[in-house]
């Protein structure tokens, strides 16, 4: 089965205009999409059909509810083989997804691309951009933190998870974070850690205040700055 976990570490560094960094424990579910519901379903605390402590829920993905995920991610990024997303499922009634990596593979089982949906907040707006290895660095679509402009261009490091995952965004020399994760079977004991979305955007209003008492430039939002 290829659906499991991965737990690990997150690291933000910023260098400009202020120097902040910070690392989180974190643990995400790593779900082969052909193995759903039955993955999920025969773990107790686990559900992709009904509520649980830990719930995959169509509609808090990728693409239209109607559609199948698989097929909207394929017809998103082009791809035809399996496709398996590193994401935070909805824990204790709660979701948020900074970012959720769907890794698309081709029918040999080559990773073929990578469609990252990213959401901020408080807006709950979704972004999603397709990447393949090799490709060139991604000029900045979308607003996300209100402590970075627009202008950035990011390269991302995506290989393909074995039993270490790694991902890697950089706009340099300003920004990087980092995911440096182990797989672990899926399994209730992470539960006991409580919300794992509610923790992640805890931090994320956390590092907030602290940027701002460093004295970080403020950007609203492009669109909702009038």
């Amino acid at each position: 089965m290829n659906t499991c976990l991965y737990e690990g570490l997150v690291h933000h560094r910023r260098c400009e205009p202020v120097e902040h960094a910070f690392t989180y424990r974190v643990w995400m579910a790593y779900l082969d999409l052909e193995e759903l519901p039955g993955a999920l379903d025969s773990v107790r605390g686990f559900s992709a059909r009904r509520p649980a402590l830990a719930r995959f829920k169509r509609s808090d993905y990728f693409g239209d509810p109607a559609v199948a995920l698989i097929d909207a991610v394929r017809e998103r990024a082009a791809t035809h083989g399996a496709v398996r997303v590193l994401t935070n499922l909805r824990t204790f009634g709660h979701i948020f997804n900074p970012v959720s990596f769907y890794y698309c593979f081709d029918r040999a089982g080559a990773l073929d691309a990578v469609l990252t949906e990213v959401t901020n907040t408080p807006w709950g707006e979704r972004h999603s951009y397709v990447l393949r290895e090799g490709g060139a660095p991604m000029g900045k679509a979308f607003h996300v933190s209100p402590f970075m402009h627009m202008h950035h261009s990011y390269t991302w490091e995506l290989p393909a998870p074995g039993e270490s995952l790694s991902a890697e965004i950089a706009a340099r020399p300003v920004f990087e974070a980092r995911l440096a994760l182990k797989r672990r079977e899926l399994s209730p004991s992470v539960l006991r850690r409580g919300p794992m979305s509610l923790r992640v955007l805890a931090g994320i209003y956390g590092q907030a205040v602290r940027l701002k008492l460093k004295g970080a430039p403020y950007f609203p939002h492009p669109e909702r700055a009038a």
